[in-house]
């Protein structure tokens, strides 16, 4: 479910980029905010979903424990 939902978001959000950039009345800076925000979202959503994918598909699902994370 959290895959396909990242996609989703990864797609509507590489359209709202598109629009940005081909939209001349978005040049201000506005559409820069938008533009950063639209490109974080993406990078947010790229690792949470290479977080969920990564267990899931190997054989270590051990993978995903937080206690790795906690030194």
């Amino acid at each position: 479910m959290l895959l396909k939902v990242s996609v989703f978001g990864f797609i509507t959000n590489s359209i709202a980029i598109i629009t940005l950039i081909k939209s001349q009345k978005m040049h201000t800076s506005f559409g820069i905010l938008c533009g950063s925000l639209a490109t974080n979202n993406i990078a947010v959503l790229i690792f949470n979903s290479t977080w969920l994918a990564v267990p899931l598909y190997s054989q270590y699902p051990q993978l995903s424990c937080l206690k790795l994370l906690i030194v």
